[in-house]
């Protein structure tokens, strides 16, 4: 067995604008590596701007989809103090698949999701995403509601 530890770093900035972050992971079993960039800008007081980018060399346990790359982004709108709504896409490319039907796919989703705090320590949440691309013969909706409460 190779003992070889596996390898994580990050390093990142938060300030009044916003933050930004980078990922750098090694999987020593499978010998592969994944990058993760991360940026979240507050472009007004109630928009946020976030955009993401991922790199993995091969499937390896720091990736938890089986794409060499992806990049997407999100804006966030705080309409009211208690209301917030989004909306955002990702692309997915070269899927990395034992099956020969999926492997190379290039697939992309979309998705908006609506945040509501309805009283101090209790928030809600509707989300509805749409998945396409060569991984799929048609589209796929999905979403969720989450009752949060914290105490």
């Amino acid at each position: 067995y190779d003992y070889t530890p596996n390898v994580v770093g990050k390093i990142g900035l938060t300030q009044g604008w916003g933050s930004v972050a980078g990922f750098v992971a090694y999987d020593a079993t499978a010998e592969e590596w994944a990058l993760k960039g991360f940026a979240s800008i507050k472009a007004t007081q109630q928009l946020t701007v976030e955009l993401l980018a991922t790199y993995s060399s091969d499937p390896n346990v720091y990736t938890n989809f089986n794409y060499d790359y992806s990049f997407g982004g999100y804006l966030k709108y705080a309409a009211t103090p208690k209301l917030s709504v989004g909306l955002g896409g990702q692309y997915f490319g070269d899927r990395q698949s034992s099956s020969a039907l999926l492997s190379g796919n290039d697939d992309w989703a979309i998705g908006g999701v609506v945040d509501y705090k309805v009283v101090e320590n209790f928030n809600t949440k509707l989300a509805l995403n749409y998945n396409d691309g060569d991984s799929y013969s048609d589209g796929v909706f999905s979403g969720f509601i989450r009752f949060e409460r914290g105490f």
